[in-house]
């Protein structure tokens, strides 16, 4: 008889979802970031061809300079994203745990314990 994986603690199931996810995602929107670049600078020739004629050089250093001001915010919003996911996926498996019963019932009969303040000693504890 094969043998069953084994089961997996629901507080990690998350982890083990955004994880993949995280790896899908980061080229994704490094891929969108130079997407975005190479229309940029797409944009940036055509203009530029446009306008060499008319203005000269000064096309050309204003679009570099617009492509290297873009670059910084794309990448910070990169950033941001992995941050939030990872967030997220720490939430669940927080309320995962917080949902979770627990593993001892309390006894039916069991007394409650009182208002004030309490503290537990530990003496002749060794490991």
């Amino acid at each position: 008889m094969p043998s069953r994986p084994p089961e997996v603690d629901p507080s990690r199931r998350s982890s083990l979802t955004v994880g993949p996810l995280l790896v899908i995602l980061a080229p994704i929107l490094a891929s969108l970031v130079v997407a975005a670049l190479l229309a940029l600078a797409a944009w940036h020739e055509a203009l530029r061809i446009e306008l060499l004629v008319a203005a000269g050089a000064a096309a050309g250093v204003a679009g570099t300079f617009a492509m290297v001001l873009l670059y910084r915010p794309f990448k910070s919003l990169m950033r941001t994203n992995n941050n939030i996911q990872a967030g997220i996926a720490a939430a669940e498996r927080v309320f995962e745990m917080m949902d979770t019963p627990s593993e001892v019932p309390d006894a039916p009969d069991g007394l409650g314990l009182a208002h004030g303040n309490h503290t537990v000693a530990f003496e002749n504890v060794g490991f």
